[in-house]
């Protein structure tokens, strides 16, 4: 906690401090809303393509897709530079997201699994990490939403199409 009574926090890729407070007026629709989500393979592209009424919602007054990795998907949202992070397609490996998982419930997001239940930062971690090690190449997998506002998670929910 800061002075401010937010959570504060250093960027080391840009260089920049700023409050973990989710921005001034977080959307409560998609509506030129900035969506943050993991675009680091072809697969994760063309699954994005494919939510046509998620496009669709977020086209409405010029929405954004921003890219982004790894936890910092749901970091920015709780810093406020973006106002959605979605993982829908094959979900983060568990051990990945853990950081943003625990940041943005600590700053009050909203984060919830496809079928709408919350997910927390606590987690069964010996049964993470017994399946990493059991196969590395198909690590326990976290599917989510986040938002500052639950009512536009339950519509990013309701909008995605489940392969």
């Amino acid at each position: 906690m800061s002075r401010s009574r937010y959570a504060e926090c250093l960027a080391f890729i840009t260089h920049s401090w700023f409050r973990l407070d989710g921005g001034a007026e977080p959307k409560s629709s998609l509506a030129c809303a900035r969506v943050n989500v993991l675009t680091t393979k072809v697969d994760r592209y063309r699954a994005l393509s494919e939510q046509t009424a998620l496009m669709d919602a977020m086209s409405e007054h010029d929405g954004r897709v921003n890219l982004s990795l790894g936890s910092n998907t749901i970091i920015q949202v709780a810093a406020g530079f973006a106002d959605v992070a979605i993982e829908f397609a094959r979900g983060f490996a568990t051990y990945e997201a853990l950081p943003g998982l625990y940041i943005g419930v600590k700053t009050g997001r909203t984060i919830l699994d496809l079928d709408g239940n919350p997910i927390t930062s606590k987690r069964d971690l010996a049964e993470i990490f017994a399946a990493f090690r059991k196969d590395s190449t198909h690590p326990k997998r976290t599917p989510f939403v986040a938002t500052k506002d639950p009512a536009l998670a339950e519509q990013l929910i309701r909008l995605l199409k489940r392969a």
